[in-house]
């Protein structure tokens, strides 16, 4: 890191939230009650993209209609939630989030997962103080990552390049470069490996490995 790291900005799926498997074993489920296409994971991972209707048709390889596409978010979301409860956090992410706050890195959580069960899953496991600010996405708005990245760095009032934005996916890292903040991203998330590493940004097999891009920037720069 070139610039002095003074905030770190979390992805929750994926990242913080150790989810890629259930999402994946959840996605595939749904292809088979609709009576689609036999979906595997390595298809999953390989066509994976953002924004998720795009994904299903890509895969599918027809559009999808409206109430197609809300009956099958409607029905993958009700899965989800009756299994979050049971997952764990990703391995290491409290020992990093512990390290980030005692060196006085101040951290917050962007998802594009549901703004209100994302609360309702933070508060639930009671991270909340963790973060300076939690933003998901809003019911009925079409967003995108850069435009989440751009309004939540405007919104905390920080510098983008005093910022580090850890994710999982090529859209984490491609919105981190487009709103000019600092990208790290942690294999083992929904995309194929060979997609992440042609995006060029450092690759970390665990989140504890961002403490050796964090946190001496800030001891070198100050």
């Amino acid at each position: 890191m070139t610039t002095p790291v003074r905030h770190v900005i979390w992805d929750w799926n994926g990242t913080l939230l150790d989810d890629a498997e259930f999402t994946i074993t959840l996605t595939i489920q749904l292809f088979e009650r609709h009576g689609f296409p036999p979906l595997t994971a390595e298809m999953y991972r390989e066509n994976f993209t953002r924004p998720i209707p795009a994904f299903f048709e890509k895969v599918l390889g027809r559009p999808l209609e409206r109430d197609e596409w809300a009956s099958l978010d409607a029905a993958f979301h009700n899965a989800y939630h009756q299994g979050v409860e049971a997952l764990q956090l990703a391995a290491g992410a409290a020992e990093t989030m512990n390290a980030l706050r005692d060196a006085g890195i101040t951290q917050s959580l962007l998802s594009l997962h549901p703004h209100d069960m994302l609360i309702a899953t933070i508060n639930d496991r009671a991270l909340g103080h963790y973060f300076e600010r939690v933003d998901g996405a809003l019911q009925g708005r079409h967003e995108t990552k850069e435009r989440a990245l751009r309004e939540h760095v405007q919104a905390l009032g920080i510098a983008p390049d005093e910022a580090v934005l850890i994710g999982d996916s090529v859209d984490d890292a491609e919105a981190a470069q487009m709103v000019g903040v600092q990208p790290l991203l942690v294999r083992g998330g929904l995309h194929a490996e060979s997609h992440l590493e042609r995006v060029g940004v450092p690759l970390l097999d665990s989140l504890p490995e961002a403490l050796a891009y964090v946190l001496p920037a800030m001891v070198r720069n100050d």
